[in-house]
């Protein structure tokens, strides 16, 4: 009886043209969304390569420049053509690209990456502080899948679901509709067995099709065999859980003993419910139990912080030099215009005035976003959604981290610089050469993997207990 089973399955939906249509379409959107993904990746990619080779560039060109003036092959007219000068170096020349570098898996939510920043430059301009405050309004939202583009993510998310519903909202009605099921309650056939085979195959089918299509863009866009990891394993599991988790609903749906267009609207309805409505009613919640400040107030404290330390740099320059006598400058011909030494004292105590502020709120955002983490919980689409990101290095609470290492990479640079700036110092050749190059070490967590997978086999747990309850009840006549 099951090889009967599967025969039929496989004549009658496997062969049919519309089948066949509908797994083609999926194909070619899959491979589009592997294209897309990849696309993206590789242009970050190229950027940070870009980023490297142009810092190795101008600090070559910097050393030759130093070179020349200290060994008097060309003369200092001005104190601004001084190479070796602290401030310059500080602000422009000896400049660091501080970059997340994208993961191997990045391609599997690479929309993600459009909504946030890359790459932060290590210089003491004010406009290298504080990266936080760069970001747009809506990155409040922990859960911004519909705002990035079309990638593996966004099409598991909300397409799969759908293409699992059109082949299985009917398995059970329409054998009951056509008047199959005496046919086959006559044979000794179980509705326990005929749903688990018709499920079964189907389910092997769409999976099966879908995570080889998923791993031959993978490859085919050169990403090398040695970085199909243990990450890469651990997200195919996530696809059978939430492929399995949707077919084993049309199973619940299905023993309601109710019509086909009954099924279809309330898979469907589940569908916007899951995929949709919760999400959304989820960031809502987080917004109002854990707010953020918002861009607009953070933007109206550093702008009055300015105005104050404007009214009074004078003074602030002047006690700084008192509190530090071995940095007032005694070459008047090395001095630059007072206005640069007040600027520069303005920014460094607006730097520290801030710090606090931005602290809070870096904080603040990270708590929020590991909270709707946890919550994600409450939808396998949001589960497989925080899996997404986190796996290819584009979760929110991946970027929050990166924004904290970039904030704290600026600050070092200031406090080396401002010093040296503020006492018109100059650096040599060797301490220039040895300026560091920080380096952010994006971070898969291992235990937020965890939690979702768990999660997501709780969710099927449930489904299963349901269908037991169901099956119990249940007659095929």
């Amino acid at each position: 009886m099951k090889k009967v089973l599967f025969q039929f399955e496989y004549k009658h939906w496997l062969l049919q043209p519309v089948t066949l249509l509908l797994l083609l379409l999926w194909v070619v959107i899959l491979l589009y969304a592997v294209g897309s993904g990849k696309t993206d990746v590789q242009r970050q990619l190229q950027q940070h390569d870009s980023l490297v080779l142009l810092q190795q560039q101008n600090q070559a060109a910097h050393v030759a420049q130093m070179d020349s003036f200290s060994t008097g092959k060309k003369t200092i007219q001005a104190v601004w053509e001084d190479p070796s000068n602290a401030y310059m170096i500080g602000e422009s020349h000896g400049k660091r690209y501080f970059a997340k570098k994208p993961l191997p898996l990045s391609f599997l939510s690479s929309g993600q990456s459009q909504l946030h920043h890359n790459v932060q430059t290590l210089s003491t301009s004010p406009d290298s502080w504080f990266m936080t405050m760069k970001k747009a309004a809506r990155l409040n939202n922990p859960h911004n899948t519909l705002f990035g583009k079309m990638d593996v993510s966004f099409v598991l998310l909300y397409l799969f679901p759908l293409l699992i519903i059109a082949f299985n909202f009917s398995m059970l009605s329409a054998e009951k509709e056509d008047g199959r099921l005496p046919i086959l309650a006559a044979q000794g056939l179980s509705v326990k067995q005929l749903l688990w085979h018709k499920t079964g195959f189907r389910f092997a089918v769409i999976t099966l099709l879908t995570i080889l299509v998923v791993a031959a863009g993978y490859f085919y866009h050169n990403i090398s065999a040695e970085t199909f990891s243990f990450n890469s394993i651990g997200y195919i599991a996530a696809i059978i859980l939430y492929s399995l988790w949707w077919h084993t609903l049309c199973i619940w749906v299905n023993l309601l003993k109710r019509g086909s267009d009954f099924n279809a609207g309330v898979l469907f309805t589940s569908w916007i419910a899951l995929v949709m409505v919760i999400p959304a009613l989820v960031t809502v919640l987080i917004t109002t139990v854990q707010p953020t400040r918002s861009k607009m107030q953070l933007m109206d404290e550093v702008r009055e912080t300015l105005t104050e330390f404007d009214r009074k740099n004078a003074q602030i320059l002047d006690a700084y030099y008192t509190d530090h006598p071995e940095l007032v400058i005694k070459d008047s011909s090395k001095l630059m215009p007072v206005y640069m030494y007040k600027y520069m004292i303005k920014y460094k105590h607006t730097l520290e005035a801030l710090q606090p502020v931005m602290d809070a709120y870096k904080k603040q955002a990270l708590s929020q976003a590991q909270t709707a983490a946890y919550l994600s919980v409450v939808s396998p689409a949001m589960l497989l959604q925080e899996t997404s990101d986190e796996y290819s290095g584009n979760a929110q609470t991946q970027f929050l981290q990166f924004e904290v290492a970039a904030d704290i990479a600026v600050k070092e640079w200031n406090a080396y610089f401002t010093p040296k700036s503020l006492g018109n110092q100059q650096l040599s050749i060797a301490e220039f050469q040895q300026l560091p190059h920080p380096v952010f070490n994006n971070t898969i967590s291992s235990a937020k993997i965890a939690y979702l997978i768990a999660c997501m086999l709780l969710w099927l747990v449930l489904l299963a207990v349901l269908i037991k309850i169901r099956i119990k009840k249940y007659t095929l006549i």
